[in-house]
């Protein structure tokens, strides 16, 4: 065997002993995450907190929206949780629309006031470019306590999906009673409202929007709230609205309105209640009371030393009168 040849097997060798063969442990790649019934990926909820943030942010994706086509509406409800601050706060909500890749598609924001909890109906138009297959719904909020945001997936299909062409041939009936013992109500005290929601059309579970506003004898909104309902063929319960403590007394009238996309009608109705003026409290009441008591007794006290005083100057002017008369006598 010549030089050469045994060069080559050497260096054969050596370049063998230098390559590592990479293999993949079937155990360390992510299993799809299916819906068992759909097939589709899972709407799943994914909360995250950053920051300093003190609130929890949830998103409701309706099933009837899980699949919608390019260019549609796409309805949801987003939930917070005010876990740190007990006061009314203002916080930004950011909605977006992003593609499988994570490339922004739409967003839009709005400013929602929030107290300890509260859940807010929003919509986005999904631009009529996004491409068939999985995209993420974002919601970030923002408030001065930091930034909170909550992830979901739904699917953008060609085809109209079922679910909306049966939504629109449904029927729907609401009702609003104000109970006689909140029919007069004070500022600052909460609003206890009865409803019923009737579904005659369809005859499955449906999540429908519903919408709640107060307004005074000028129609100016003093309060607004919007929630999601799961409806089958009826829903009853009851919801309580806190009146802001500067209303003025007079007549208002509470509005509900149930609206969901493809609806050719949708319900509304309107009831109306009174706001009294703003009753006083024992405390107040009592602090009242004792102020008069306590002018009432300085009052009293002024006029006895006055009366007094002018009894005493009378008596020594009458001793001086009669030491005088027996000086003279």
């Amino acid at each position: 065997m010549n030089k050469t040849m045994i060069l080559i097997i050497v260096l054969f060798i050596f370049i063998s002993g230098c390559v590592t063969v990479e293999t993949i442990d079937d155990d360390s790649v992510p299993e799809e995450n299916t819906d068992q019934l759909t097939g589709n990926m899972v709407n799943q909820l994914e909360s995250t907190t950053s920051g300093s943030a003190n609130f929890n942010i949830e998103i409701d994706l309706p099933k009837t929206y899980q699949q919608i086509s390019p260019g549609n509406e796409l309805w949801f409800t987003t939930k917070l949780i005010n876990l740190a601050n007990q006061e009314r706060i203002d916080v930004t909500l950011t909605y977006q629309i992003l593609d499988k890749n994570g490339q922004l598609q739409y967003s839009k924001s709005e400013t929602v006031a929030v107290e300890t909890q509260a859940s807010f109906v929003a919509n986005l138009q999904a631009p009529p470019t996004l491409k068939s297959g999985l995209h993420y719904l974002k919601v970030i909020l923002g408030s001065p306590f930091g930034q909170s945001e909550a992830e979901t997936t739904f699917t953008v299909t060609k085809e109209e999906s079922e679910p909306q062409v049966v939504i629109r041939f449904s029927l729907f009936d609401i009702q609003v009673i104000i109970p006689e013992d909140y029919k007069t109500v004070y500022p600052g005290e909460e609003l206890l409202t009865s409803i019923k929601l009737i579904n005659v059309g369809s005859g499955g579970r449906i999540d429908i929007f519903l919408s709640y506003w107060i307004t005074d004898q000028e129609d100016k909104i003093i309060l607004e709230e919007k929630e999601t309902v799961a409806v089958e063929t009826q829903n009853n319960f009851v919801r309580t609205f806190e009146l802001p403590e500067d209303t003025p007394a007079g007549q208002y009238t509470f509005h509900a309105k149930l609206s969901y996309p493809g609806l050719e009608l949708e319900p509304e109705y309107a009831t109306m209640f009174t706001v009294a003026k703003k009753k006083l409290s024992s405390l107040v009441y009592g602090i009242i009371f004792g102020s008069l008591i306590l002018v009432l007794g300085t009052i009293l006290s002024f006029k006895f030393n006055v009366i007094r005083s002018r009894l005493e100057s009378k008596l020594v002017k009458r001793k001086v009168e009669e030491m005088v008369k027996a000086k003279k006598k």
